[in-house]
């Protein structure tokens, strides 16, 4: 028995698609979203700063690491579908990589509408502190 091999490229890519999106995704998103909220963890906790690294590089590393390991068993058992596995994963990258961009965007739209009302709070409670409630009604 004989499997077709238009249908063995058509699950090997889907296979690269599916896991590629995981992957890519366990790698990246933790990397982009988690950094700011380690830096003020970092600040606030000096003496936690190495486990906090640890918790923030350790899913990407595992990730990359079976990314890595599926490769290369696919180089090795499967070398005549290696460039359709190859071609899901790169798919996979770029979708992943534009969805990162346009998320990316729109937390730094997020970050500089914060730091604005930030910014016009802090005048607000700045000219009540130099010049106090009474003496600005009369």
């Amino acid at each position: 028995m004989s499997i077709d091999p238009r249908f063995m490229d058509l699950a090997v890519f889907l296979i690269a698609l599916a896991f590629g999106f995981i992957a890519f995704s366990q790698i990246t998103y933790p990397l982009v979203t988690l950094i700011p909220k380690v830096r003020k963890l970092m600040e606030e906790h000096q003496s936690e700063r190495t486990m906090l690294l640890y918790l923030l590089l350790l899913a990407p590393v595992i990730w990359t690491i079976v990314l890595a390991c599926s490769i290369v068993l696919v180089f090795r058992y499967y070398g005549a579908y290696s460039k359709t596995y190859l071609m899901g994963l790169g798919i996979v990258l770029i979708l992943v990589l534009f969805n990162l961009y346009k998320r990316n965007r729109d937390i730094e739209e997020e970050f500089l509408f914060r730091l604005k009302n930030c910014i016009r709070l802090s005048e607000e409670e700045s000219i009540f502190k130099k010049y106090p409630r009474d003496k600005l009604k009369g």
